[in-house]
């Protein structure tokens, strides 16, 4: 049985691998743009698209589900109305938004876009729904088609489906999909190492909390530990420092733990104080029973002789 051991690093590395024709690698992005947010910084989150080769594949397939000859292809079975080509390039665009818009440190934007193409584009994914979601995010379209046109060598895109196109972009993501990915998606890597688990938020949280060396406050509860409480020295006017509050309540367990002592011996000493008395007690009550008998004794022995 395979287990998980998560690399430690200071921040934590997390790819999640998908094509944007997967709901529900779509529905787990939606849920985990909270916990995205909520780590901030100390999350280096970055979406990687999965492609497929077919160079083998009939002229058919190519000119539907492809573009560089059978190079880069994809599929939707689930949906007959999606042909591959419209899910390569909507891929395409993903990746010329999550750049554009790291370079510009307002990767919001992304997520945004990946909302609504979601919500808008269920059933299909073509151009015009990506224009229209560009518009309503308020992005650049026209930097975007000229991202995806630049990927595939500045070509008309009546040559993107020749054999010797080649795109540079995709061409990255598969490179590293050989090194890092898995033969499913979608999957996630957290710190380079493949992450074996359900793919939801709350699973995936916990997986990234365990990643880093030393876990941030958002991190503590879901890893059972309490945050470590630093000593300080210097403090206002009126105020009191932590030092002095953990030596307040360390004298205060020393005093219970006194008192405790004390009243312990003290009770002891009185039933011991106790138990003598009626030890002395019961033994004169002995001697005073052993004297009448002796009276007794002597008093008629006389009657005897008489």
């Amino acid at each position: 049985m395979c287990e998980f051991v998560m690399p430690e690093h200071d921040i934590v590395d997390l790819d999640f691998w998908f094509t944007s024709s997967s709901d529900r690698a779509i529905d787990f992005l939606e849920d985990f743009t909270k916990i995205e947010k909520h780590l901030g910084e100390l999350l280096n989150f970055r979406p990687r698209y999965v492609f497929w080769e077919c160079t083998n594949c009939d002229a058919t397939y190519l000119d539907k589900d492809c573009f560089g000859g059978g190079r880069y292809c994809a599929v939707e079975s689930s949906n007959a109305n999606i042909k591959g080509r419209d899910i390569v390039l909507e891929d395409v665009r993903q990746l010329c938004i999550w750049e554009q818009q790291s370079n510009a440190n307002d990767t919001i934007k992304w997520w945004k876009y990946m909302k609504r193409v979601h919500s808008t584009c269920y059933s299909v994914i073509n151009q015009d729904c990506s224009e229209r979601a560009h518009e309503f995010v308020d992005l650049d379209w026209a930097a975007t088609q000229q991202c995806v046109k630049d990927s595939f060598g500045g070509k008309a895109e009546a040559r993107w489906g020749d054999a010797e196109t080649v795109n540079t972009r995709i061409d990255n993501e598969i490179n590293y999909w050989k090194e890092y990915g898995t033969n499913i998606y979608p999957s996630i890597v957290i710190n380079q190492k493949t992450y074996r688990g359900q793919i939801e938020p709350l699973s995936v949280f916990n997986a990234v909390c365990a990643g880093f060396t030393h876990p941030p406050d958002q991190c503590l509860k879901t890893l059972h530990m309490e945050k470590t409480i630093q000593k300080t020295t210097v403090v206002d006017g009126d105020g009191i420092s932590v030092g002095a509050i953990i030596g307040i309540v360390v004298a205060l367990i020393v005093i219970n733990v006194v008192i405790v002592y004390c009243c312990r011996r003290k009770a002891k000493r009185d039933m011991n104080n106790e138990m003598q008395m009626q030890i002395e007690s019961a033994v004169s009550q002995y001697f005073a029973l052993t004297q009448k008998d002796l009276s007794l004794i002597h008093i008629s022995e006389p009657t005897r002789l008489l």
